[in-house]
């Protein structure tokens, strides 16, 4: 148990965690904390006298440039009701549902303060879109951006002059500022874009992780290439364009290309690279159009991140129904059961002490935060991800030799690491199912077992679904009966990891049209590439346009099937996967049509 041994791991350490990060990226302290708490408050975060809120917490990790996404979470109910209120409020802004976004606006008087200031931030960012939006009042939609900016950064000017390091979000206050002051004050054009043009670069120079930039750069350089009208000439253009294509499709990202791709198109100025641009636009517009979503680019949406989290009392309750103990079983001699049964109904968030004593007792291996592996080093927590992001892309000949980079680094007498090691080396193992399936079970053994009443780690649910998609292969209602108990399972508590549940239902949508129940199949499919856009990650797409081809050809609908595939092959162009566009193009070419002109 991490409480039980004497080495400290970036983990539920906070002081340890910000503190390592912090040095190891060279940070000084006014650099990572301006604004936001005193001296003496950082001081105690670092000497682990005090403990940041979870909030605080993950703007801190953000301004160190560390993504959030590199971390699972256990939240209180509070933090819980605040997220999925800003989450409401920006997928209502996307669907132009003006009316509820307004209602939901007025739900933040009554949420419960986790962190006031910062709260106090995302509701004046909320106020900045009623008033820009729906009021179409420029002038008060300014005062509230400003306002919320001002919540923890002063010298909004010189963020760039004095380096500051600011967190995503606050990013994205930054650029929706610059917006809307392109509009009011056109006579100062010129100085604006200055300004945004070397925040660019700023993070580019200054941010490390590319998860970070990824929800960084390519706001900075729409807000720029959309309002600059003469500063850039067209190679500073192309310069800021293709690095942020480049990036985002590094990350199979989606949301900001077809907007990106717009500007290559205009500015680009060799012809057979500006018709590649312009296929790739097209294809990428038509997977938004297969989902009824709108490809435009709004400056104030940012729903990109939803975090991966599990909620407090979802984790007591369903522990403690694993272990079969009582309440009053669980707390002898800890606290009364009053302060217990408030915190498992998600009313009260318990003080450290009691939180600990409870956890121990419960055999949680963590309460707060946790990484893909333990390590005191965040450098193998950016090798973890390097590793997944290879096997998502299947470079298995560069998968297997960061592996074994991974595998020297970490102790591998923790069963954390020994499951993500192992779990990543099943991806260059030549075996059978049956065989597949069983290492599949060990792996998921180290951490566990799989029972109803209990809370999966991410890693976990990955397992569970590849292990079902496996046993679906020959007994594909067994399968789908896994898969779908899984989705059940994620869905019926309060943190929800959607980039997991897109596993599930891609795996669903597969076993479903392999016994030709095509309409299943096809809801999945949708569902897959619905929740790719919203979470900004384009790693499934092709998978989900490949079931829905498949389908409509075995339908006999030919050309739609033709259209779909056509997509296929520039969206795999778009974003460098060769081999599946060598495979795409070959079969279009055997299938449909051998004459077709590509470009």
């Amino acid at each position: 148990m991490i409480w039980e041994t004497w080495m400290k791991y970036i983990g539920d350490n906070f002081g340890y965690t910000l503190k390592n990060i912090r040095e190891t990226m060279g940070y000084t302290q006014d650099e990572v904390y301006h604004g936001i708490v005193s001296r003496t408050v950082r001081n105690k975060y670092e000497g682990e006298e005090f403990i940041p809120d979870m909030l605080m917490f993950q703007v801190i990790l953000e301004r160190l440039g560390v993504s959030d996404e590199r971390f699972e979470f256990i939240i209180p109910d509070a933090l819980h009701e605040f997220f999925e209120w800003y989450i409401n409020c920006q997928t209502y802004a996307d669907k132009g549902e003006w009316e509820n976004l307004v209602k939901e606006r007025e739900r933040f008087e009554v949420l419960t303060v986790v962190n006031e200031r910062i709260q106090n931030q995302y509701r004046d960012f909320v106020d900045y879109i009623i008033n820009r939006r729906v009021k179409n009042d420029t002038v008060n939609a300014y005062r509230f951006i400003r306002n919320s900016i001002s919540h923890t950064i002063k010298n909004i000017d010189n963020i760039a002059k004095e380096r500051k390091r600011l967190s995503v979000f606050e990013w994205h206050l930054v650029a929706n500022l610059y917006d809307i002051e392109y509009e009011l004050f056109s006579d100062k054009s010129l100085e604006i874009s200055a300004k945004v043009y070397d925040l660019f670069w700023y993070a580019k120079d200054s941010i490390d992780d590319k998860l970070v930039m990824n929800r960084v750069m390519p706001r900075l350089a729409l807000t720029f290439l959309r309002n600059d009208k003469c500063t850039a000439n067209n190679e500073m253009r192309l310069d800021i364009e293709q690095i942020t294509l480049k990036l985002l499709t590094e990350l199979y990202s989606i949301r900001e290309i077809p907007e990106i791709l717009k500007f290559l198109i205009e500015d680009e100025p060799i012809f057979y690279k500006k018709k590649a641009y312009l296929k790739h636009k097209e294809a990428i517009e038509n997977v938004f159009e297969m989902v009824d979503i709108c490809p435009s680019y709004k400056s104030e949406i940012h729903i990109t991140n939803v975090k991966k989290y599990m909620v407090l009392s979802d984790v007591l309750q369903l522990r403690r129904r694993e272990l079969g103990l009582s309440v009053e079983k669980l707390i002898e001699n800890i606290c009364d059961v009053k302060t217990y049964s408030r915190a498992e109904l998600g009313k009260t968030y318990p003080k450290k002490t009691i939180l600990s004593k409870i956890s121990q007792k419960l055999g949680l291996r963590w309460l707060y935060f946790k990484g893909e592996v333990e390590s005191a080093e965040y450098a193998d927590f950016m090798l973890m991800s390097e590793c997944r992001r290879l096997t998502s892309i299947r470079k298995y000949v560069k998968l297997c030799e960061e592996k074994e980079r991974l595998r020297q680094r970490l102790d591998m007498t923790i069963p954390l690491n020994k499951q993500a090691v192992e779990g990543l080396e099943i991806f260059t193992e030549e075996i059978s199912d049956e065989e597949m399936i069983e290492r599949l079970w060990t792996i998921f053994s180290y951490t566990g077992k799989a029972l109803e009443n209990r809370i999966y780690t991410r890693e976990e649910i990955e397992i569970l679904s590849n292990i079902a998609r496996l046993v679906g292969v020959k007994e594909p209602y067994k399968g789908i009966e896994m898969l779908e108990n899984l989705l059940d399972y994620l869905y019926s508590n309060k943190g929800v990891f959607e980039g997991s549940t897109i596993f599930s239902m891609k795996d669903l949508s597969w076993l479903y049209k392999n016994i030709k129940e095509y309409e299943k199949s096809y809801y999945f499919a949708e569902n897959v590439m619905k929740v790719g856009i919203k979470e900004n990650v384009a790693d499934l797409l092709l998978s989900a346009m490949d079931y829905i081809s498949t389908i409509e050809e075995e339908l006999g609908n030919i050309e739609k099937a033709k259209e779909i595939c056509k997509d296929m092959f520039y969206i795999a162009e778009l974003y460098e996967r060769c081999e599946d566009a060598s495979v795409i193009r070959a079969y279009y070419e055997r299938e449909f049509d051998s004459n077709v002109d590509w470009y």
